[in-house]
């Protein structure tokens, strides 16, 4: 037992007191106060059956999460639009219940992605903390596949579906308070937060789903649960070695769009928005509603790489340029306010930067520093140019 609440204990303080050293040497600890259990039953008691039987039980353990793990992250989901707190409440729920399915690990892979991009505007820790709670913890504890505890019990002949049968009211209560708590601070949170609208872009479809040849794979795990070992460990780690992830260079197929926007001090009745720029340093902006300038407007993006920093550089086609020259002439001492949509794979969007006008831009250039990371802003670069291609091929509509 000393071993064990040690590394209790060590797991809930170590990474709050000292993270640096518990990322450097939490494998060490763990395999270390294992060993020394292990060591117990194998050589101070010499009771090797049931050291035996502890491994065993372990490896069905780890086939049957390991495998959900693998062959759920070869799901991809992606969404497109925002959520509100009553529609996130929903979203929590549904990912409660397929905890039960896929496990907790299972389905905390295949849903954080949307999970994210639903809620991309306005993330917030809460987000990510009842995520867990709920996904990833609570939610699955209907069913032998959702709770590693509840799995050895059924490995120990407990009935598949007893807990469901007798615990779903401690279930039903449990996930209900936290979905509770999680609605009241979600509700604050979304009246006070300036949300970021998402850009209408070239597909316009809400979900997409990459990865569906993975559910004959999760179909041969969830029918193993019920097969004797060792067939029931062979055919989980089969279909994980089996699947395969439909993530793939979109290459020319990967599209973004970008709304650049004016800022607009008057506040004129109708005309005017407020928006939040710079996640670490959020600035309120009001903004006119409709861009002027558009990646339809958009020859060329590049991204600039320097020893200090990278930037995004557009090159307006004609007609943009012209417009562009214009709105800096006319608008001088103002802002303008750039939004961005990329990325097939995350459907991310946010508000980018909003850089100052200072003076009549002749050439069509126009260079800005996004808030976003190197990679989100070379997939922006990326899908602002095969959008530029496919516009100039008379491909879009």
């Amino acid at each position: 037992m000393l071993p064990f609440a040690l590394l209790l204990g060590a797991m809930a303080l170590a990474p709050a007191c000292a993270p640096g050293w518990w990322r450097r040497h939490y494998a060490k600890i763990s395999l270390g106060l294992g060993a020394v259990t292990a060591g117990w039953y194998a050589f101070a008691r010499q009771d090797w059956p049931s050291l035996g039987a502890a491994a065993h039980e372990y490896l069905g353990f780890i086939a049957l999460v390991g495998s959900l793990f693998v062959v759920s992250g070869g799901i991809h989901i992606g969404v497109r639009g925002a959520a509100t707190p009553g529609k996130n409440v929903l979203f929590l729920l549904g990912g409660a219940l397929l905890a039960n399915l896929l496990g907790t690990t299972g389905a905390a892979m295949l849903l954080i992605r949307p999970w994210l991009q639903l809620n991309q505007s306005r993330i917030a820790a809460h987000h990510i903390v009842f995520f867990i709670f709920i996904v990833a913890n609570v939610g699955g504890c209907l069913t032998p596949i959702g709770d590693p505890p509840l799995f050895l019990g059924y490995l120990q002949g407990v009935p598949f579906w007893w807990v469901a049968k007798n615990c779903w009211p401690m279930w039903l209560l449990g996930v209900g308070l936290l979905l509770g708590i999680f609605y009241a601070i979600d509700r604050k949170h979304f009246r006070q937060t300036p949300t970021a609208p998402v850009a209408p872009a070239a597909d316009r479809k809400q979900w997409r789903v990459a990865g569906l040849k993975n559910l004959f794979f999760l179909a041969i795990i969830l029918g193993a649960i019920f097969a004797p070992s060792p067939w029931r460990e062979g055919l989980m780690l089969a279909a994980a070695a089996g699947c395969k992830s439909d993530k793939k260079d979109t290459g020319d197929k990967h599209l973004a769009s970008l709304r650049i926007h004016i800022e607009n001090r008057a506040q004129l009745p109708g005309e005017g928005k407020t928006i939040s720029v710079i996640r670490s340093n959020p600035v309120l902006v009001t903004i006119n509603t409709e861009p002027v300038l558009t990646e339809n407007n958009i020859l060329k993006a590049t991204l600039l790489d320097s020893p200090v920093g990278y930037a995004v550089q557009i090159q307006f086609d004609e007609m943009g340029t012209l417009q562009y020259e214009q709105y800096t002439a006319a608008y001088q001492g103002k802002h303008l306010v750039i939004f961005g949509q990329w990325s097939e794979e995350t459907t991310n969007s946010r508000w980018l930067a909003a850089p100052l006008i200072t003076g009549r831009v002749r050439d069509g250039v126009l260079a800005f520093t996004p808030d976003a990371s190197h990679e989100e802003a070379k997939q922006l670069v990326l899908g602002l140019n095969n959008m530029a291609k496919k516009i100039a091929t008379g491909k879009m509509q």
